[in-house]
């Protein structure tokens, strides 16, 4: 499967939870980091797939460019964006994508 830079990128699909709980609740932090673990997982899973598609920046060690996707898209950062600076989704999901596919994709050669 190729990844299609132009409908959908898989970059755009990776998608953010809930804030994280307070500490005070050892069944809520277990879950929480549950679903980050899960999340990261899944960050490497498609910085795997760029990879192998020759779709990733040569520059890239996997696990960084996985954690650096991971970090990026995190709940505090759509946050800071869409609730705190009162972006729409939809200027997120497009500035974000634009950031993270400038980042780690590779350049292409044919346009």
């Amino acid at each position: 499967m190729t990844t299609q830079r132009t409908n959908s990128p898989p970059i755009a699909r990776t998608r953010t939870l809930p804030s994280r709980p307070p500490s005070t609740d050892p069944a809520a932090e277990a879950a929480w980091r549950e679903r980050e673990h899960a999340r990261l997982r899944r960050c490497e899973t498609l910085v795997a797939q760029l990879h192998s598609e020759g779709e990733l920046a040569t520059t890239w060690k996997l696990d960084t460019a996985a954690r650096l996707l991971w970090a990026t898209t995190s709940q505090r950062v759509w946050e800071d964006l869409v609730i705190d600076q009162g972006w729409p989704t939809s200027r997120y999901r497009a500035h974000l994508t634009t950031v993270l596919e400038a980042a780690l994709l590779a350049p292409r050669r044919h346009r």
